[in-house]
């Protein structure tokens, strides 16, 4: 049995209240205009869209959230965003190359959750 038949297993059944959890990955993403993706207003269907779709390479996105809860500026006309995928390989393709988003390209870094 390998990693991918576990994953085929049906877990909820065989233990109650158990789930896979499945790693992401993400990447972050600096001075991305609010009017082009904002994950404080904007659905997340929406900005999963919009970065997929503009993407030269195939990136499969999670979901988009801010990089931090509370800006130090609220009033500020761009932000800083995480975007969340389940494939290292993307996530690292989009650090390698930048991740495009409305025609633009924008310099990205793995994201690294501080505790």
């Amino acid at each position: 049995m390998d990693a991918e038949d576990l994953y085929d297993l049906k877990w909820k059944k065989a233990h109650k209240g158990m789930a896979i959890v499945k790693p992401q990955y993400g990447i972050v993403v600096y001075g991305v205009p609010k009017y082009d993706i904002n994950p404080g207003t904007d659905n997340q269907d929406d900005m999963k869209n919009c970065i997929e779709n503009a993407s030269s390479k195939s990136l499969t996105v999670n979901r988009v959230a801010l990089l931090k809860k509370q800006p130090q500026k609220p009033d500020a006309t761009t932000q800083s965003i995480v975007i969340f995928s389940e494939s290292a390989k993307e996530a690292n393709a989009c650090i390698i190359d930048g991740v495009n988003i409305e025609h633009r390209y924008y310099y990205s870094e793995r994201y690294l959750l501080q505790c």
